[in-house]
């Protein structure tokens, strides 16, 4: 099955995507390099856009 990448579904697709490629590249990552790092990771771990996005997943 094929999605178009312009309709509102294939965009939520491209851009669930592109938060697991991310994910992917940021693993690998020092997360403890530097004090601004850390602060970053804070801010990610008290995102409430973030924290909505996967609680939904946990509903699949």
């Amino acid at each position: 099955m094929t999605i178009d990448c312009r309709t509102e579904e294939g965009i939520t697709i491209g851009l669930i995507d592109a938060l697991i490629s991310i994910s992917r590249v940021l693993v690998k990552r020092d997360l403890n390099a530097t004090k601004q790092i850390k602060e970053a990771l804070k801010d990610l771990i008290n995102d409430e856009d973030l924290s909505a996005i996967l609680n939904k997943a946990k509903l699949v």
